[in-house]
């Protein structure tokens, strides 16, 4: 029974994560970064590098699942936005309930071709998202 408190602070914590009512109010400003990483949702993808609020200009990023709607995303660019939190209409399942729309692009920047790009490599189900070699070169 000791652990029943932290099964109770955590299913708290799940159910309010993905909630919307929680959500800005007014518009946020964001910066998607040049290139997505890798994570597992319901399955291996590539997602958003965001920075959010006060995170924007230091070296502190987040993922989001979500791409940011009506924004014509190209990697290489650096995007300063201004977003607001919407409520999703028919998520798909095990998604949350919120996504972002694009309010106004405050800036797109090239990234520079010394930038550099990590990756984290994820092992999922027997599946890896890099693959090939040095020789041959990597891939995802």
């Amino acid at each position: 029974m000791r652990c029943l408190p932290e099964f109770i602070a955590g299913v708290i914590i799940i159910l309010f994560s993905c909630s919307t009512s929680f959500a800005p109010k007014k518009d946020i400003d964001v910066r998607l970064d040049h290139y997505k990483t890798t994570a597992v949702g319901l399955e291996l993808q590539l997602v958003f590098r965001i920075q959010e609020w006060d995170k924007v200009g230091t070296e502190e990023w987040s993922q989001s699942f979500e791409g940011v709607r009506e924004l014509d995303y190209e990697s290489g660019f650096i995007y300063d936005l201004k977003i607001k939190v919407i409520e999703v209409s028919n998520p798909l399942e095990d998604s949350c309930l919120k996504g972002l729309k694009l309010v106004e692009v405050i800036s797109i920047k090239k990234a520079s071709e010394s930038a550099i790009i990590s990756i984290p490599i994820i092992w999922y189900k027997h599946n890896v998202f890099l693959t090939g070699n040095e020789s041959l070169g990597f891939g995802l």
